[in-house]
């Protein structure tokens, strides 16, 4: 009986050492191959491919509420909008074709949202433009033609173009010369 008592407080006295720790050669549990069973746990199955030569270019979306602030960059192109500014929600896209074109399409969802009681910003950034002279360039919006921007500030040192606006529409980068029905005439 004694032999059966010290036996009994051994086994008790290891698994007090050991407390609730898993048995090391017991199976491991599968871990789930769903997506939707890791779901919170911040897994990401994979990322969309950057685009390519000759491909549809690069697109960015941002959702801003209403009164909140919000910065969206797609290729040479960052868009701020500052606090306060806008009473809508609203739903930004801009799409660059090209990484080397001066262009970027913008569109607000819904359309009565893009009115900003504080102006946006919109920025180009110029910086891989090694003949660029940036006194001559401003951005210019379509609004059914192409329209230099009324208030653009250009920063020659980190080739920067900046416009304030109240609405977006596309807009383009270009020199001095005059756009007309959306071409530069030369």
């Amino acid at each position: 009986m004694r032999n059966l008592n010290l036996s009994v407080a051994f086994l008790i006295g290891t698994l007090a050492l050991t407390g609730c720790s898993r048995n090391p050669v017991a199976p491991q549990a599968a871990v789930p191959t769903d997506p939707s069973a890791t779901q919170g746990r911040g897994l990401q199955t994979s990322d969309p491919d950057a685009p390519q030569g000759g491909e549809a270019g690069a697109v960015g979306t941002i959702h801003v509420e209403s009164m909140d602030a919000g910065v969206l960059t797609v290729g040479r192109w960052t868009l701020t909008i500052h606090k306060n500014s806008h009473i809508d929600p609203a739903t930004i896209s801009m799409t660059v074709r090209d990484r080397q074109a001066m262009d970027v399409e913008i569109v607000v969802t819904p359309a009565s949202a893009n009115v900003f009681q504080v102006p946006i910003e919109l920025v180009a950034n110029c910086s891989d433009q090694t003949n660029m002279v940036m006194t001559d360039q401003s951005i210019y919006f379509w609004n059914g033609d192409w329209a230099p921007a009324t208030d653009v500030t250009v920063q020659e040192g980190s080739m920067l173009i900046k416009a304030k606006a109240n609405t977006l529409a596309n807009a383009h980068v270009d020199g001095a010369a005059a756009i007309v029905g959306g071409h530069k005439n030369k």
